[in-house]
């Protein structure tokens, strides 16, 4: 029996931009019966959790599996064989052929189709434009004037990165954020926080090193009722945050107008943003909450009439979420590629509790 899944790289071999970490202790983010007892970090840096998964799929033999540097163009059921018939393209050989399986698992994944912005004009501007995801490894912005756009996950890590070296960061947000407190306890902070070698070495003893895994792990994973609202855990977590945020920007308190949300905490995701606010409230950073309006050629405008020059733009502005497919998955009649769309038969994903689709044999998400 042959089954096929379409292995995606992963946020952490596609995210390069600078500061790009995990919010939570490595020693919780891996694989419970593979762990690494030698993070290097306590909040792993991108590379370094790109490295250990590569390490694992070695350790465990899996490329034998894979076929890279192949893009799956169709997928469709055949029902009078019950097999899925799939056009594959090799990206080496530039040629394509069919291949069947009895079984597809799509791990395609939500968060590696970024998307830039759809402001007028974004083809005009004639600087470097990126999007975080899509971050250019040979760019130097020592002594540049940037761009960031968007306050997400990338945009909070990347900013205080940016803020050290250029000369000049300007920052747009449209929307308010939280940045929050660790729940378990163990405070990120924007400097690395290495594991001394004497304890790295300890690790080393399987009864040490598992007892530290329980304790850390009992922290991480028996709070999940604080993002329920108006559970014990959650109330008052407001109040700690706003507190938390205050004292970030105690050099320019005014910062925080308009950027403390009105929703409760964990209606979307949280960070702990080490060294954003504190970022803003340098001279060479700039905070814009005033909505743009166009690119220009040097930069950006916006709606007020007020332009910017810079010579690089980066887009934190989030990837495709929709989870639509990519390409056309076809069975008795139905396509995902379009029947998943807003103006399609169903206009959203409509699964069994995100697994599997009704009329689609053998489909697994």
């Amino acid at each position: 029996m042959q089954f096929l899944t379409n292995i995606q790289s992963g946020t952490w071999l596609e995210n390069l931009y600078p500061g790009v970490r995990c919010d939570i202790p490595a020693h919780v983010y891996q694989s419970t019966f593979s762990p690494n007892t030698q993070w290097s970090e306590i909040f792993a840096k991108g590379a370094e959790i790109r490295d250990y998964w590569q390490s694992r799929a070695k350790k465990h033999d899996v490329y034998k599996y894979v076929k890279l540097r192949h893009r799956v163009n169709e997928a469709e059921w055949d029902d009078s064989q019950s097999l899925w018939h799939l056009k594959v393209h090799d990206l080496e050989k530039d040629t394509t052929s069919t291949e069947s399986f009895n079984f597809i698992i799509t791990a395609i994944g939500r968060f590696n189709a970024w998307k830039l912005p759809d402001y007028p004009g974004l083809d005009d501007y004639k600087g470097l434009l990126r999007h975080t995801s899509n971050w250019d490894p040979t760019f130097d912005p020592t002594n540049k004037k940037i761009g960031v756009i968007g306050n997400g996950a990338s945009g909070i890590q990347v900013v205080p990165s940016l803020q050290l070296v250029t000369k000049q960061v300007t920052h747009f947000v449209r929307n308010p954020t939280w940045i929050a407190t660790s729940w378990a306890g163990d405070e990120r902070t924007f400097e690395p926080q290495p594991y001394p070698a004497e304890q790295r070495q300890a690790f080393e003893d399987p009864e040490t090193y598992l007892a530290f895994r329980k304790e850390l792990e009992e922290r991480y994973w028996r709070r999940f009722r604080a993002m329920i609202r108006d559970s014990s855990e959650n109330e008052g977590l407001r109040e700690v945050f706003i507190d938390v945020m205050k004292k970030r920007a105690s050099k320019k308190p005014e910062l925080l107008d308009g950027l403390i949300p009105d929703f409760a905490p964990h209606c979307r995701r949280l960070t702990p943003g080490p060294g954003y606010i504190e970022a803003l409230t340098e001279d060479n950073v700039e905070l814009v909450k005033t909505s743009i309006k166009q690119f220009t050629p040097s930069g950006i405008e916006t709606v007020d009439g007020k332009k910017f020059d810079f010579d690089a733009i980066f887009c934190a502005t989030g990837a495709n979420t929709d989870l639509v497919p990519p390409f056309p998955i076809k069975a008795r009649g139905v396509d995902l590629h379009e029947a998943w769309k807003p103006d399609g038969k169903w206009g959203f994903p409509y699964t069994y509790l995100g697994v599997a689709t009704p009329g689609f044999p053998n489909l697994c998400r």
